[in-house]
């Protein structure tokens, strides 16, 4: 299975695996082979095969039981909403629209971070970081909902080109490829308008209101590995946060 400019692998095996839902090839209720038979069966990473589990997830297609596998649930996906919604609950959660939306690079460069921009992370950055410039789609849908400038640090690179060739997050892929494991992610939320900067596929909603998500990630020493600068077009994009109060 080869990665296009269309479609990443992880959404290529997901319509893949639908429709053999659909053809009923797997039936409701019946356990799917495990992620490391479908990463040899299609020759794919156990990471692009998780996203697109995810996928399937999300369209109510499957459920997933820790220790017991994935099962199929129903043979038609749930209604679309015509506004991506993600709910937040704990990190993990924070990350999910990843596996909701498929992103395109649309340009790289080597950069030094500007001052202003470190003082809105609430952080020292220095040296220089790679700066890709990302649109973000709904995985079902060819309409934009925002964009992303996402920085990493050069010898992270490839971490950028994974993000858009497999999907997931940056989170799961700075542990996978460089044992680095996210032990702390920095969120801030504010409204804003879509910036002249967005890319040609938004170019008709410049100045149009936006919900701006600032977001750094740690590791356990406090060093940052990686942070972004995402704007949202606010009628395409919902963010829901829930917590629970456990009693001590």
């Amino acid at each position: 299975m080869k990665p296009t400019k269309a479609e990443p692998r992880y959404l290529q095996l997901r319509n893949l695996l639908e429709e053999d839902i659909r053809s009923g090839k797997y039936a409701v209720g019946q356990l799917m082979p495990r992620e490391e038979e479908f990463a040899e069966q299609y020759q794919v990473s156990r990471h692009t095969v998780r996203e697109a589990l995810r996928g399937l997830v999300d369209a109510g297609m499957v459920e997933r039981f820790p220790r017991r596998g994935t099962f199929v649930k129903s043979t038609k996906r749930e209604s679309a909403k015509s506004k991506f919604m993600a709910g937040v609950a704990n990190v993990q959660d924070v990350l999910q629209y990843t596996a909701q939306t498929r992103l395109n690079i649309l340009m790289r460069s080597r950069v030094k971070v500007p001052q202003s921009l470190a003082k809105q992370l609430d952080a020292k950055v220095e040296g220089e970081w790679i700066r890709f410039v990302c649109c973000r789609w709904r995985a079902d849908s060819d309409t934009p909902i925002g964009f992303s400038n996402l920085y990493v640090l050069p010898e992270h690179e490839s971490v950028g080109e994974a993000v858009e060739r497999e999907g997931g997050s940056v989170f799961e892929l700075l542990e996978s490829r460089f044992s680095l494991p996210v032990r702390r992610v920095w969120q801030k939320i504010e409204a804003a308008l879509m910036p002249e900067e967005a890319p040609w596929s938004l170019r008709n909603e410049q100045g149009a209101p936006a919900l701006r998500l600032l977001r750094a990630y740690y590791d356990e020493s406090g060093r940052m590995l990686t942070f972004s600068d995402n704007y949202f077009l606010s009628d395409r994009f919902q963010l829901i946060a829930q917590w629970e109060h456990v009693s001590q």
